[in-house]
């Protein structure tokens, strides 16, 4: 029986090292000339930066991805390689049909990954039929889609029907207005290009480039990027037991005043701690007949028409114009919409209707501005400087 099990022990052991050497993700023959050929086009060290998404100690269990450590070692450093392949292709015009516009274009670090206008034009100049959806307003994709503080499953896009970030940059190249691409064209481009060979073979050796690859490299640097400095976490991490709804030591009392405002009105949809899904979409009554009909447009329900995404607001100061259409310039506006203006629409929110109809906030004017000053709190200025979100390119 025991030399059964040594021998037992010794087939698994030679079975997991065997798969462990087949796996080209933990091999360390990385070509010592890629650098040389990444230095000509990008300015970035040889080492990648850490990739690996962070979010804040307030944001308890969920620091840190959950999968990090059943990896290898060498399959979280070559996660920070892929990385380093997808910054570059997420800055390179090169991935839109004219050679115009790049992901960037569209998501400025120094807006959270936004864009300031009603709607970005895309490769021909043409204007999209939606306001660009930041990309730096969440503890990261990875956790904000599944923390506690989540009660309801949320998708991509405005119309929360793209069910994962690599359909939603693959919707985005390919779009007939946004870049105009195919994906074999896409993959075709990479290819051709001596910089993506040395980035790709770095970030996967003995890997072909494929859409696969490309599509992974993209989402690798969109999951890192986060924004968890901001004078809200920094007073929530100061807490033993982190609790939104306490006065802040920090805070001033118009912020503090603006938190309990927000609370008590706006986190039915929007939460509290700011770090997970609370309400994935819903109708909020900007007009009674919409052009745009949003999540029904794809679905073809009734009860979709005129819904759209509910966004995390983190970074939301730097992020207007607001709404779906971009149809409010600044946070004041927004705030009017919810005292005074919204609509009875069929399938306004539950969270926005009494049983006379649309709820009225009837915010006074120092209400809005302790509001505002709340949501000023949520502003991490740090992502429009960190080097690892810049343009890599030379």
């Amino acid at each position: 029986m025991k030399s059964l099990f040594h021998l037992s022990f010794l087939l698994i052991f030679v079975a997991v090292f065997s798969s462990c050497q087949d796996d080209p993700a933990i091999e360390e023959n990385i070509n010592n000339d890629n650098y040389a050929i990444i230095s000509k086009y990008l300015n970035v060290p040889e080492v990648p930066y850490n990739y690996t998404p962070q979010p804040p100690p307030h944001a308890g269990s969920f620091q840190g991805n959950p999968d990090d450590k059943f990896l290898h070692p060498e399959q979280i450093k070559l996660r920070n390689y892929k990385a380093r392949a997808g910054r570059a292709l997420f800055y390179d015009t090169r991935l839109s049909h004219n050679n115009t516009v790049s992901c960037a274009s569209c998501h400025h670090p120094d807006k959270a990954f936004a864009d300031n206008f009603q709607a970005s034009k895309g490769f021909e100049g043409i204007k999209g039929q939606r306001n660009s959806l930041a990309l730096g307003n969440t503890v990261g994709f990875e956790f904000a889609y599944g923390p506690e503080e989540s009660t309801e499953s949320a998708a991509f896009s405005w119309d929360d029907t793209v069910e994962n970030l690599q359909a939603q940059i693959k919707m985005a190249l390919t779009h007939e207005v946004e870049m105009g691409m195919t994906m074999d064209e896409v993959v075709r481009r990479v290819r051709e290009e001596e910089l993506y060979q040395a980035l790709f073979d770095e970030a996967g050796p003995h890997r072909e480039i494929n859409e696969d690859f490309v599509l992974e490299a993209i989402e690798a640097f969109v999951n890192s990027i986060i924004a968890v400095d901001s004078k809200f976490d920094k007073e929530m991490n100061k807490i033993s037991f982190p609790d939104p709804n306490v006065d802040f030591a920090g805070f001033t009392e118009e912020e503090n005043r603006g938190k309990a405002l927000f609370n008590q009105n706006c986190s039915s949809c929007h939460g509290k701690a700011h770090t997970g899904v609370v309400k994935a979409a819903s109708n909020n009554g900007l007009e009674l007949n919409y052009s745009d009909q949003g999540k029904g447009a794809v679905t073809g329900m009734v009860e979709d028409l005129g819904v759209f995404k509910v966004p995390f607001l983190r970074n939301i100061t730097l992020t207007g114009p607001y709404m779906h259409d971009g149809r409010f310039e600044t946070l004041e506006e927004v705030l009017d919409h919810y005292s005074e203006n919204i609509q009875p629409h069929q399938n306004l929110g539950n969270q926005l209707r009494n049983l006379e109809g649309p709820k009225r906030f009837d915010f006074s004017d120092s209400d809005k501005d302790a509001i505002v000053a709340y949501l000023h709190t949520l502003t991490d200025n740090s992502i429009a400087t960190t080097e690892k979100y810049q343009n890599p390119f030379k």
